[in-house]
């Protein structure tokens, strides 16, 4: 009784929950600058949407995992996206397991607003 309960409850709470869906971005320290740009474009496109967008930057090499290389470069891309089209919800999410870190952004649905209506 008690895990039908618990699997409507999930149910439930599923159709409760609005929004948009986290979209990842993965970069590695070695992705080439036309890739970044390409990847940059597809994380404007998602903020433009309303998704959060959450970029990750991993190593190259798994085990030589460098976190102070991929938070430098993971900023580096960061700072090349308009930054009136997001807010930085998480500066950082360290995942050692798969030798990642990452960020995710919020759209700034006012500003992405004010640009649509521009760009008409």
């Amino acid at each position: 009784d008690s895990s039908k309960n618990s699997s409507k409850n999930k149910s439930d709470t599923k159709k409760k929950q609005t929004g948009k869906k986290i979209k990842e971005i993965r970069f590695s320290t070695a992705t080439d600058t036309n890739d970044i740009d390409f990847k940059l474009d597809k994380a404007v496109n998602f903020l433009y949407k309303g998704h959060p967008v959450k970029l990750t930057m991993s190593s190259k090499l798994s085990f030589d995992f460098n976190p102070d290389e991929c938070k430098q470069k993971l900023q580096e891309i960061v700072e090349l996206l308009d930054n009136t089209l997001f807010k930085v919800q998480q500066q950082e999410i360290i995942n050692r397991a798969s030798s990642s870190i990452g960020v995710l952004l919020q759209p700034n649905v006012e500003n992405i607003k004010k640009k649509k209506e521009q760009e008409k």
